[in-house]
């Protein structure tokens, strides 16, 4: 009986944690969506208040928005479900970090679960005060803050995942300088993405030109990276590492796609107000991919300073 029993294999700790994690990130892409939709479809007063909001049967929590109310036009729906999604990304945030310290994840899983948390609350705040204020320069740091929250909530799936755990790092003489590149284009693909926010929210020709020239900055920030990840596919860790290199460049060359049908959409065929969802798509889904590529770049910099070590191979 004994030896059946240890046979049996038992969950690791942090599991619970991973899962949550990925739950995180999982709920956090259609709230991108929904939160593009509200930017390219002006849509972000359609409900007035934040906790407490107005309706046709007067002040209602957030929560008991009235159904007829939610499914009245589109901006309402995407400006109200932007926020019922945000909901459930803290709900399932706050059971990552409980999942974390109740089963006894590593002290690197409790810490990222808890950072992503704090970000969360802080970019809802944000969003709530946007509302509150009706302000459009909270609108823009609420989108630009949002894609930094992303990689927040990338960074703690990566690092509460079983691989990360039992990851073993190996010493390279090229350490330092990958992580200095890997590091250096997680910076630029950000500031590429605060320029299209910026962009989005403005539509100022000096905002195109600034976001134009970060890209080009960027190109060369992420194929830099690309290339030292490939050539340090000649170590323990080739496999991995040459993953992580094809990854970004597919994202980066479907975000360049999406940026060009985005300008195309917005300069040459609908003009910057878009009034259905079909016109706001593209824009829409040009955000997402900034948040896929960033999130990317950002689990690829935590690999390489996880995976390897300064100092001559053995």
């Amino acid at each position: 009986m004994t030896a059946q029993a240890q046979t049996i294999p038992l969950t690791p700790p942090g599991a619970a944690t991973h899962f949550f994690a990925r739950l995180v990130v999982a709920a956090t892409l259609p709230l991108i969506l929904f939160g593009g939709s509200v930017t390219s479809l002006d849509a972000g007063m359609a409900v007035d208040g934040w906790l407490k909001v107005q309706s046709s049967q007067g002040e209602r929590l957030l929560w008991l928005y009235p159904l007829e109310d939610w499914f009245r036009n589109i901006g309402q729906f995407v400006e109200h479900s932007h926020r019922m999604v945000g909901t459930l990304v803290g709900l399932f945030a706050i059971g990552a970090v409980l999942s974390a310290f109740i089963e006894g994840a590593s002290v690197a899983a409790r810490r990222a679960t808890l950072i992503a948390l704090i970000a969360v609350c802080v970019q809802g705040a944000v969003g709530g005060f946007r509302v509150l204020e009706n302000s459009e320069s909270l609108a823009f740091l609420h989108g630009a803050l949002g894609q930094a929250v992303f990689g927040a909530i990338v960074a703690a799936a990566v690092i509460s995942s079983p691989r990360w755990m039992n990851a073993e790092p190996t010493r390279s003489a090229e350490a330092l300088g990958l992580r200095r590149t890997a590091s250096n284009a997680v910076t630029s693909v950000f500031l590429m993405i605060v320029a299209g926010a910026w962009l989005r929210h403005t539509d100022e020709p000096v905002a195109l030109a600034v976001h134009l020239m970060v890209l080009l900055y960027t190109a060369a920030s992420v194929f830099a990276l690309v290339h030292k990840l490939r050539k340090a596919t000649s170590g323990a860790h080739a496999e991995w590492f040459s993953v992580c290199g094809k990854r970004i460049v597919q994202l980066f060359g479907l975000q360049v796609v999406l940026g060009i049908f985005a300008f195309a959409a917005v300069f040459l065929w609908y003009g910057p107000s878009a009034t259905g969802v079909h016109d706001s798509i593209l824009p829409t889904l040009h955000v997402l991919g900034g948040a896929l590529l960033l999130g990317q770049c950002v689990a690829s910099r935590l690999w390489v300073g996880k995976l390897l070590q300064q100092g001559e191979a053995a």
